[in-house]
C-alpha cells in the first residue's frame, strides 16, 4: 500500500515535471517565432517576405526528401 502510493506521487511529479517541460520548450519556441516576425516586419518589402517564404518552403521539400531518402 505505502509503495503504491510513493508510486504515485512519484509518476503525478514526472507528470508534472515533463508537462513544465514541454511548456517551457513552447514558450521558447513562441518567442523565437515572435522575433523572427519582428525581423521580417522590419525588412519592410513584402516582396522579401515573400522571397524568405519561398525559400523556406524549398528548404523544407529539399530536407523531407532528405530524409526520405536516408
Amino acid at each position: 500500500m505505502y509503495l503504491d502510493i510513493q508510486a504515485e506521487k512519484v509518476h503525478r511529479k514526472q507528470t508534472k515535471r515533463e508537462k513544465s517541460e514541454k511548456q517551457q520548450g513552447e514558450l521558447l519556441r513562441l518567442q523565437e517565432l515572435l522575433r523572427l516576425q519582428t525581423l521580417l516586419d522590419s525588412l519592410g518589402d513584402d516582396s522579401v517576405r515573400q522571397l524568405l517564404q519561398s525559400a523556406n518552403a524549398d528548404l523544407v521539400c529539399t530536407a523531407a526528401a532528405l530524409y526520405c531518402t536516408v
